[in-house]
C-alpha cells in the first residue's frame, strides 16, 4: 500500500514539473538578460563624480531586452538617452557625499520584466559646477595670467603675465595670455590663442598641446569655491595651479603652500587686446602744478606740458619725464664682468638729438614705433633698432601718472612682463618694479627733433667696470635689479658673481647650496625651512630661506654689493631677508632691490645672521680699497 502511495505523488510531481516547464523557460530567458547585464556593471567604478554611459538594451539569443534606467536621486543624477543605444548617467557633485541607487529594469515582448540595481558614490566635490559659456578668457592666479606655450613648444609648464586687475576686468594681457573655454561633454576644453588643446599626458604634471583633440586627457571640470574656480583634470583628477617656486603654471596631484589653485577666469576679447589708455580731456597747457584734467583723476599736471596723455599722431619722441631727457637712436653695447653683452639706447637732455619716431597702431592694440626703416625691438634683454618687425618690435602702451608705461608685447621674463626702463641714463628693460618713475614715459609731438639711428657695431661700448657696475656678472634683465641706486661703496670693484641658473653652482644638498666664480665663494646654509634648498635651475635666481644663513668670502672685502630679485607673488617680495639685520663689524643697508654691506675694516669672510624671510639673489658684487 506504501507503495502505491509513493508512486502516485510521483506522478504527480511530475505532471507538475511538465506543466510549468514553458512559463519557467521564458523567465529564465528575461533573468538570463538580466544577469549578463549585471555581469557587465558588477566591476564598474562606483565611485566618481565625472559622467558615464551605460547601454540601453541587451540582446540574449537573437532577442533584444530594452532597458529603462531609473535613479533615487534625482537632484544628483540624470538619465539621457545618447547617440547608438546608450545612456549618459550625468552627475552634479554637491558639497557633500552623495550615495544613489541606478536601477535597471529590463522587459521582455511579453512585457515582463526583470530589474537590478547598483550602489555608486558622488565623492563630495572642492566646490560646485561652474556654468561658462563659450568665449574668450584669461585665467589668473592674482595678477598672474596662465599664457600660451611657445609656439615651437608641444609641451612644458606655461609662463605668466603680470597685469592689472580692477573691478572684475584685466588689462595689460597680451595675445598669448587668451584661452578659448569650450563647454564639452563632461567639463571644458581649453584652447591657447592658436586654437591648441591643453591635455595631460601620462604621470606628467606638465601640458601638452595639439591643434587636435587628443583621444583622452583634455577635458576639465571647473568648480567654483569661495567666490572663484578651481579647475580639475579628468583624466587624473590632478588640479590646475600656479607655482610661486618656478613662475609657472601645471597640474598637480597634491597641492602645497607654493601652489594657488584658486584662480579667477575673466572674459576678454578674442584678439588679445588691452583696453585702450584713457586719454582723459586735455589738460591746462602750460600751468605749472595744476592738477587740471589729465584722465588719470588727482594726478599732478606737468610744468609746462599740456597736461594730457593723449598720444599725438604722426611722429612723436620718446622723453623720460624724470630727467627731462629724450630717447635717441644712438646705441649702446654693454659688457658685463662676466662678458655678456646687452644692447640699450642713450638719452640726451637735446630735443634736437631725439629720434623722431613714427608710431603705427597695429590692429592687436599694440604700437610700433619706426625711425629711418628701422623698428624699435626689445626681446627682454636687448633694446635696439632692427630692421625688420616681429612680435618683439610690438608695445603695450599703459596709462601712468603723467605719461605712459611702455609694455613689450611678448617679452617675459621669469613670468614678469617686460618694461622699457631708464637705468644708468640708458634705455633698457626689465620687469616693473616698485619706482614706476623710471618706467614712465611721455610721447611728444616730434618737432624739434632730428636724431638717427647709429652705433649697432658696438663702438659705443662700455664694461662694468666704467661705472655701470649696478650690471655686472648678470644675464639679460639681471643687471637692472638695482635700480634706485646703493649706498656710496668706498672702494674699487674687484670681481663679481652671477646666481642666475647653474652657471656658477658648484654644489646644492637640501640644506646647503654653494656658487663659485671669479674668487667669489657663497654659501646658503639653510636651517629650520621645511623646503629643501633649490637648486637654481635655468635661469632663476640663488634662493636663501627664512632663518638660514649667508657665507661671502673674497680676499681683502671692503664692502659687498647684493643685487635682489623683485619678483613677486601674490603681493608676496623677497628682498626683506637682511632688513634689521646686524653683525658685528659690518653695516646693511637695503635701497630697494640692492643690498650693500660695508665693513669697519677689510675681511675675508662675511657671515650673515639668521634671514629675517626668503630672499632671492640674482648676483654680488665685492669691492676691495683702492
Amino acid at each position: 500500500m506504501k507503495k502505491i502511495i509513493s508512486y502516485i505523488l510521483l506522478l504527480v510531481l511530475c505532471v507538475s514539473i511538465f506543466a510549468g516547464c514553458t512559463p519557467a523557460a521564458e523567465d529564465n530567458a528575461l533573468t538570463q538578460a538580466k544577469d549578463y547585464l549585471y555581469a557587465m556593471y558588477k566591476d564598474a567604478e562606483a565611485k566618481t563624480a565625472v559622467d558615464y554611459t551605460v547601454v540601453g538594451q541587451v540582446r540574449i539569443d537573437d532577442v533584444t531586452y530594452p532597458i529603462t534606467w531609473t535613479t533615487d536621486k534625482a537632484d544628483n543624477v540624470q538619465i539621457v538617452a545618447g547617440e547608438n543605444g546608450m545612456v549618459t548617467v550625468k552627475l552634479t557633485p554637491s558639497t557633500e557625499d552623495v550615495t544613489y541607487k541606478l536601477t535597471a529594469t529590463l522587459k521582455d515582448a511579453d512585457g515582463a520584466t526583470a530589474s537590478v540595481s547598483f550602489e555608486h558614490f558622488i565623492p563630495k566635490a572642492d566646490g560646485l559646477p561652474a556654468t561658462i559659456a563659450d568665449g574668450t578668457y584669461v585665467i589668473l592666479a592674482g595678477n598672474l595670467t596662465m599664457s600660451a606655450l611657445a609656439a615651437d613648444k608641444s609641451y612644458g609648464y606655461p609662463y605668466a603675465t603680470e597685469v592689472t586687475v580692477a573691478d572684475g576686468k584685466v588689462s595689460g594681457y597680451v595675445a598669448a595670455d587668451v584661452l578659448t573655454i569650450k563647454n564639452v561633454d563632461g567639463g571644458f576644453t581649453i584652447q591657447d590663442a592658436s586654437g591648441r588643446y591643453f591635455y595631460l599626458k601620462g604621470t606628467y604634471n606638465s601640458f601638452n598641446v595639439d591643434a587636435a583633440a587628443p583621444a583622452e586627457g583634455h577635458i576639465f571640470s571647473i568648480l567654483v569655491k569661495e567666490g572663484k574656480y578651481l579647475i580639475q583634470n579628468n583624466l587624473n583628477k590632478k588640479t590646475l595651479a600656479y607655482s610661486a617656486s618656478y613662475s609657472s603654471w601645471g597640474c598637480y596631484p597634491e597641492l602645497t603652500d607654493d601652489h594657488a589653485s584658486l584662480v579667477d577666469i575673466i572674459a576678454v576679447t578674442a584678439d588679445g587686446a588691452a583696453p585702450a589708455p584713457d586719454t582723459g580731456n586735455t589738460g591746462n597747457t602750460g600751468n605749472t602744478g595744476n592738477t587740471g584734467n589729465t584722465g588719470n583723476s588727482g594726478n599732478t599736471g606737468n610744468s609746462g606740458n599740456s597736461g594730457s596723455t593723449t598720444v599725438p599722431s604722426g611722429s612723436v619722441v620718446m622723453s623720460f619725464p624724470k630727467d627731462n631727457k629724450f630717447v635717441t637712436g644712438k646705441h649702446y653695447s654693454y659688457t658685463s664682468s662676466s662678458g655678456k653683452t646687452k644692447m640699450e639706447l642713450v638719452l640726451s637732455e637735446s630735443k634736437a638729438e631725439a629720434l623722431a619716431l613714427e608710431m603705427i597702431k597695429n590692429s592687436d592694440n599694440t604700437v610700433t614705433f619706426k625711425a629711418g626703416g628701422q623698428y624699435l625691438f626689445c626681446d627682454g634683454t636687448d633694446v635696439k633698432f632692427v630692421t625688420s618687425q616681429s612680435d618683439n618690435t610690438k608695445f603695450v602702451l599703459e596709462t601712468a601718472n603723467g605719461g605712459y608705461y611702455i609694455k613689450c608685447a611678448v617679452a617675459n621674463y621669469q613670468g614678469k612682463a617686460q618694461y622699457l626702463e631708464v637705468y644708468s641714463g640708458y634705455l633698457t628693460c626689465y620687469g616693473m618694479g616698485t619706482d614706476t618713475s623710471i618706467y614712465t614715459f611721455k610721447l611728444d609731438a616730434a618737432s624739434g627733433a632730428n636724431g638717427t639711428i647709429s652705433g649697432q657695431d658696438g663702438s659705443n661700448s662700455g664694461s662694468s667696470s666704467s661705472g655701470n657696475s649696478g650690471n655686472s656678472g648678470n644675464t639679460g634683465n639681471s643687471g637692472n635689479t638695482g635700480n634706485t641706486g646703493s649706498a656710496t661703496v668706498n672702494g674699487k670693484l674687484a670681481a663679481s658673481i652671477d646666481l642666475k641658473g647653474t652657471t656658477t653652482l658648484t654644489s646644492c644638498t637640501d640644506t646647503q647650496t654653494v656658487h663659485s666664480a671669479n674668487g667669489i665663494k657663497y654659501t646658503n646654509d639653510k636651517a629650520s625651512s621645511t623646503t629643501a634648498n633649490y637648486s637654481a635651475q635655468t635661469q632663476y635666481s640663488a634662493r636663501a630661506y627664512k632663518s638660514s644663513t649667508v657665507k661671502i668670502e673674497y680676499t681683502g672685502m671692503v664692502a659687498i654689493v647684493l643685487h635682489l630679485d623683485d619678483h613677486s607673488s601674490g603681493g608676496k617680495t623677497y628682498m626683506a631677508g637682511f632688513d634689521g639685520m646686524e653683525v658685528a663689524g659690518a653695516t646693511i643697508t637695503r635701497d630697494n632691490t640692492v643690498i650693500t654691506i660695508t665693513f669697519a675694516s677689510a675681511t675675508n669672510v662675511f657671515q650673515s645672521a639668521e634671514l629675517a624671510s626668503q630672499t632671492r639673489i640674482n648676483s654680488i658684487d665685492v669691492y676691495t680699497a683702492k
